[in-house]
């Protein structure tokens, strides 16, 4: 249908002429997410080509920067947690979250997110198994929020 000559099933680029591609990444320009750079290279794997990602060194596939400023949340100097126990920085406390942490916790899984104070729920100034029946009981019988880990233990964590 875009007349690039490639047949509309295998088409890559759908509307766009599959055949330019000036970067040379195997991308065609329309639908280059990065032009001028290479698409493929994701070194952290968010799925944000590194030479687009505003931090990449760090899974990060939301691409947060609160502040604007083309250094993303996850890479900022210190650690801009917007929601403490939100460790998916999915914006809700969900059982996702507790998931999240007991990996983080038992089975040395990823870092939490944007880093590890975010699971710091009950202000300890460490990451343990109390955060995470911290975080069950809020999160399924409604039991009182987690404390801003910023304000609360400033001396403990790296906040901005």
């Amino acid at each position: 249908a875009d007349a690039d000559g490639v047949p509309d099933f295998c088409d890559v680029c759908p509307g766009f002429d599959d055949l330019v591609d000036t970067d040379g990444d195997s991308v065609p320009d329309g639908c280059d997410v990065c032009p001028g750079f290479d698409d493929l290279v994701d070194g952290d794997g968010d799925g944000v080509a590194d030479s687009c990602d505003n931090c990449p060194a760090v899974f990060n596939p939301l691409q947060a920067d609160t502040n604007s400023n083309g250094i993303g949340d996850v890479c900022e100097v210190g650690c801009l947690v917007v929601i403490t126990g939100d460790v998916n920085v999915s914006t809700t406390l969900t059982s996702s979250d507790i998931i999240y942490m007991v990996n983080f916790v038992f089975k040395s899984g990823v870092d939490p997110l944007p880093c590890v104070a975010s699971a710091d729920v009950n202000c300890s100034g460490s990451v343990t198994s109390s955060d995470i029946i911290f975080m069950v009981v809020h999160v399924f019988k409604s039991g009182p929020s987690p404390c801003n880990v910023c304000t609360l233990v400033p001396g403990t964590w790296s906040c901005p």
